[in-house]
């Protein structure tokens, strides 16, 4: 997030927000995640916020409201 390495570390962010999307018990990682997607997306990353969006649509609580708040955050 400081402008070094950023993709690999969105994917990172991006994973680890699939990964808590599919296994119910780690709401803080979900949130941490999201919040660093948002924060990508702040800085000018579109691509982060594209995928809160690809992985938010779809999505059903607990995932949703995270992300939601992330993408309102940017």
């Amino acid at each position: 997030l400081l402008g070094v390495n950023c993709e690999s570390h969105e994917n990172y962010l991006v994973e680890t927000l699939k990964f808590s999307e599919v296994n119910p018990g780690f709401q803080e990682l979900l949130r941490g995640a999201a919040s660093g997607l948002a924060a990508l997306g702040l800085a000018g990353h579109a691509e982060a916020v594209d995928s809160l969006l690809t992985i938010g649509i779809p999505s059903h609580d607990p995932t949703r409201a995270p992300v939601a708040l992330a993408v309102g955050t940017v």
